[in-house]
């Protein structure tokens, strides 16, 4: 087995490539073993670590500490449900208790200690002191006045000289909005920072391990000896990437800090700490800032269920307004435009535009027709049978520029066969954007091949225009139910009236109301609209939709591309599939097609 340290040149790749948890490195000052209780062998220790675990790893883990505290240790590892190591004071056979953090890593239970870390004394009731910072903050009425509060806290309790609250944006970019900070210190607030000053592992990482402590960027960092790449997601003290020391290096600043704001099982942002010279952290001070940190983040997932609960609630009332204004009309477009007010209020927008049947109705938008007829026939195809949101409509959609002073769009589609749909608009909402340092400028090539960091942090403005305000997770999801109800109950309703009552349906449907054989109409839209009673209790009473037939395994070649061809064919379409037989036939009166009828003809 090699003692070897794992090599490790991350900064000659690209950060969203660079493996950090295998990066084989802690930080100076700080110790890890790693056993396997199993085995019973030490798989893994940092150089200075030799007397514990054997100049080749030989020695015995229960040499070191009892092998029942080692087991104990490990079955709380496997029950713990904290982000991050657990905490834990070792005892050795000799020497003095150890505050250490332990996780799981594959087969290994790992330690990890500073060695300059002191015990907490009984005397030290730092949960006390916790819990009144915690309750002070509770009493806060607004966000902004917890989130000042919180960086304020902070800064006390571990006298870093800066603190910033980083809050991310849609694009994954992140702006500071709220510090606490030294006051010869350059202000950051307002400051935003492009996504890949945190790339996507960092980013992966932050969702497990919820604390980063780099008490010294300068400081050399201790190698791991190990056969095998130790997997370090959950270390406290893994060495961080040579690309990020150069970067806070740029910042001038010499330890960092920081610990992730996780809300619905997403980052909502991180807290992040400066300080100009190296700055240890005890383990003590660690948890009270994780503590903290998790009582902000459950304070904002309470405000984000409170949120969503009366969003849900105005959509639960404008959804029931929907059916009772258009369920007892066959021209139900009207009546809908008539309480397009409470659409707009309960979707935030600024404007409303349905599209049925060829018509365009137009609520609360001074848009030329033509302009909004021309941007649905150009994006109607691609967008049928699904919701689509957009804050930049000319960036993402053909022939938006018409729709000005309209930036953002939720294309809510009423139909899989036609461009029938509901478009909600917002106004362009112009700002500037104050950038630290240009985005677009994010990393340096150097001479030997390096990929270095970007090394300037100066203000840079940007002028964000043709953009409104996004559409939130929750939006969407309301936009889903306001689909749903008028399909399924207003739509179908009307389409289920006008197709039982055409001649031709009439006479297939008495026809075929009492036979054994199944029976479905669809609408022109492909609906699914009628069962007979054989269809009531057959496979076919899953069947929402004509579309969900193109997945059907069949004895026809091609079948998907017939079916789509159905529209308009006047020769019924006939296929079988596990050993039943099948007709799908066009339902015309006049030359005008009323819908399809599905039925089965046979059975094998």
């Amino acid at each position: 087995m090699t003692t070897e340290p794992l090599p490790c040149h991350p900064s000659h790749q690209p950060c969203d490539e660079i493996q950090i948890h295998l990066i084989g490195q802690i930080q100076s000052g700080k110790a890890l073993v790693a056993v396997d209780l199993a085995a019973g062998t030490f798989t893994h220790g940092s150089k200075g670590t030799e007397a514990i675990t054997g100049s080749q790893m030989e020695h015995h883990p229960a040499s070191w500490v009892p092998l029942s505290h080692l087991s104990a240790l490990q079955r709380r590892c496997g029950t713990w449900r904290g982000r991050g190591p657990m905490p834990a004071v070792i005892e050795p056979l000799s020497g003095p208790p150890i505050q250490a953090w332990v996780y799981l890593s594959g087969s290994s239970l790992v330690f990890e200690w500073d060695c300059q870390d002191p015990l907490p004394t009984v005397a030290e009731d730092w949960d006390l002191e916790v819990k009144e910072c915690l309750e002070e903050i509770e009493t806060l009425p607004t966000l902004d006045e917890k989130l000042e509060r919180v960086v304020t806290r902070i800064r006390d309790l571990t006298g870093f000289d800066r603190v910033m609250i980083y809050r991310f944006h849609e694009d994954e970019s992140g702006e500071v909005v709220s510090e606490a900070r030294r006051g010869d210190w350059e202000p950051f607030v307002g400051l935003r920072y492009p996504a890949t000053d945190i790339p996507r592992p960092a980013r992966e990482l932050f969702l497990r391990n919820d604390l980063r402590l780099i008490g010294d960027i300068a400081a050399k960092p201790v190698p791991v000896h190990g056969a095998e790449p130790l997997d370090l997601s959950l270390s406290r003290f893994r060495q961080p990437a040579e690309v990020h020391i150069e970067y806070l290096g740029n910042m001038e600043v010499a330890a960092s800090l920081v610990t992730a704001i996780r809300v619905d099982h997403k980052l909502w942002g991180l807290i992040s700490c400066h300080h100009g010279t190296a700055r240890p952290l005890t383990s003590r001070d660690q948890s009270r800032v994780s503590a903290l940190t998790g009582h902000l983040a459950v304070d904002l997932a309470g405000a984000a269920r409170e949120q969503r609960l009366k969003d849900e609630l105005a959509c639960a009332r404008l959804a029931n307004k929907l059916v009772q204004c258009v369920t007892l009309t066959t021209d139900w477009a009207p009546v809908m435009m008539s309480i397009s007010s409470d659409i707009l209020r309960t979707m935030r927008s600024d404007a409303l535009v349905l599209h049925l049947d060829g018509t365009t109705y137009i609520s609360h938008g001074d848009i030329p027709p033509a302009e909004v007829e021309s941007f649905i026939q150009a994006n109607g195809p691609q967008l049928r049978n699904r919701i689509h949101a957009t804050h930049h409509l000319t960036g993402s959609l053909k022939d938006a520029a018409g729709l000005a002073p309209y930036a953002g769009g939720l294309w809510i589609s009423l139909s899989a066969f036609r461009d029938d749909c509901l478009l909600l608009l917002r106004k362009e909402q112009r700002k500037n954007v104050r950038w630290a340092g240009n985005p677009t400028e994010t990393t340096v090539l150097k001479s030997d091949g390096r990929i270095g960091p970007r090394n300037s942090f100066a203000e840079w403005a940007e002028e964000v225009t043709q953009k409104s305000t996004p559409w939130t997770p929750c939006e969407t999801e309301m936009a889903e139910v306001v689909r749903s109800t008028l399909i399924d109950i207003v739509i179908t309703s009307q389409g289920f009236r006008e197709l039982v009552e055409t001649p031709a349906a009439r006479r297939f449907r008495i026809a075929h109301e009492e036979t054994v054989q199944p029976l479905v109409f669809a609408d022109p839209d492909g609906r699914i609209v009628y069962r007979n009673r054989s269809a009531l209790d057959d496979g076919l009473s899953h069947l929402t939709t004509l579309d969900e037939l193109s997945v059907w395994k069949t004895d026809m070649e091609r079948f998907p591309e017939r079916l789509a061809e159905i529209q308009h064919s006047s020769t019924p379409l006939r296929f079988t599939t596990e050993g039943r037989h099948f007709e799908l036939a066009r339902l015309v009166e006049d030359e005008e097609l009323h819908g399809y009828s599905l039925r089965v003809i046979a059975d094998s």
